[in-house]
């Protein structure tokens, strides 16, 4: 029996799928060795129907995951569920799982918020077929735009436009069509939107004879966290001499979208206004929908995808003006991209590694579970009373490493080269230019 569990490759097996007589069970089995594995992709493991099942079997799904955690075969774990349930009940549960649908206008619409082609598909009617539907789609969809690990892109052709575009394993990027403006435009359709434009893609377009740019670039401020990794923390408060106090609550502040540059862009920095340009490698989310108050709970359901933002920052100016915004908002100061990874690509955003290079030189390296507050922490926090937008992009925090808190300090020279890098998201490259 398959025992794969890597659904970026393959559907999850159909829900109507009879694994020891249970409808569900095979399914269930996929997608709880994909979450242990971290291979889940696009196909969200979400308790509904799942939990269904434990629930009518009178079986824990902390114990069930125990049994698929250590390794079990299909075999072992259809033994381990009738060993401790009712083998009678089965064809009930089934029953129920069989009449489970959205026949009522009602239910419905309540459902297609989650699932926006029952607004267009009339004939889905039933759980099995609706879900097998939607796993179709998604993973005929991934395949077709490059595989699971697509990527989303803004490049400028020939014709000096600057499109969106979807990058695929080949290094081919797809164009959106003229409909779509830019990669905040398609962030804001809705999911049959979303569905549509990638259904639409143009011919692919060698990625070596375009300029990629930056991916997006928010109509607001690009949000930011300061002081989120313990040991920066620590570090910057001794390199000023300062005792170490870390708030209860995460500190924005902002860059102004005028200091984006994209990838393999100069960062021109003006010598003039600070000869002590210092760098900080940041994991950024990338918001997918318009959202306030969101709780911890629901935060990773409203991010479309993550990026890599490189926080270049004045530190003379910082201090100067007793806040942050100046110093970290100079023109060149906040390099972006190369690209947004979607959300399903990355199951845990605090499983990640982050690091910095300059001239190829490891200035920076830590986990991202390292940070004091948590990327759901971070999107409820600043989300309260606060509206977010698709395609508002949050900079999470960088940890240790960095340039004015070294012995001696380190700041940034003419040609330099710095490479921002995040696991699972790519590197974002940029050389320096001091004017």
């Amino acid at each position: 029996m398959k025992t794969d569990s890597d659904l970026r490759k393959h559907p999850p097996r159909s829900p109507r799928e009879k694994l020891g007589g249970l409808y569900f069970l095979a399914r269930t089995i996929d997608k709880a060795r994909a979450r242990t594995a971290g291979t889940s992709g696009p196909y969200k493991i979400t308790p509904g129907m799942s939990q269904r099942l434990f629930d009518g079997l009178g079986v824990s799904e902390a114990d069930f995951m125990t049994v698929v955690d250590g390794g079990a075969g299909d075999d072992e774990i259809v033994a381990w569920v009738r060993e401790h349930s009712d083998p009678a009940k089965y064809d009930e549960i089934n029953r129920k799982y069989d009449e489970a649908g959205l026949h009522e206008e009602e239910k419905r619409a309540e459902f297609a918020a989650r699932y926006p082609f029952l607004r267009e598909r009339a004939e889905l009617r039933n759980w099995f077929d609706i879900l097998e539907y939607d796993d179709r789609w998604m993973f005929e969809q991934a395949a077709k735009n490059g595989g699971m690990t697509a990527r989303y892109v803004a490049y400028k052709g020939g014709d000096g436009r600057i499109r969106p575009g979807v990058l695929g394993d080949d290094g081919s990027i797809r164009p959106f069509a003229d409909s779509v403006a830019d990669l905040t435009a398609f962030i804001a359709l809705d999911e049959t939107g979303r569905r549509a434009a990638l259904g639409s893609l143009g011919a692919p377009i060698a990625s070596d004879r375009v300029q990629l740019c930056a991916p997006v670039r928010p109509a607001k401020n690009v949000f930011c966290v300061g002081r989120n990794y313990m040991a920066h923390a620590e570090e910057g408060a001794k390199a000023r001499g300062e005792k170490l106090e870390l708030p209860p609550v995460p500190t924005f502040f902002t860059k102004a979208p005028t200091a984006i540059v994209g990838p393999d862009e100069p960062c021109v920095l003006e010598g003039r206004l600070s000869q002590m340009y210092d760098w900080e490698v940041e994991l950024a989310v990338v918001i997918g929908k318009r959202c306030k108050d969101v709780s911890e709970d629901d935060a990773l359901d409203a991010v479309f995808g993550y990026t890599v933002v490189n926080d270049v920052t004045a530190r003379d100016l910082q201090r100067k003006h007793g806040q942050w915004f100046k110093g970290k908002t100079l023109d060149g100061t906040c390099p972006l991209g190369p690209w947004v990874v979607p959300a399903f690509a990355v199951d845990d955003p605090q499983a990640l590694t982050v690091e910095l290079r300059v001239n190829g030189e490891r200035k920076q390296f830590a986990p991202t579970s390292s940070m004091i507050f948590s990327v759901k922490r971070i999107i409820a926090e600043l989300s309260a009373g606060l509206t977010l937008e698709p395609g508002d992009v949050i900079a999470t925090g960088t940890p240790e490493g960095v340039g004015f808190a070294r012995t001696p300090p380190e700041f940034l020279k003419d040609g330099d080269v710095l490479e921002a890098i995040v696991e699972k998201i790519g590197t974002l490259r940029n050389p320096v230019r001091i004017v």
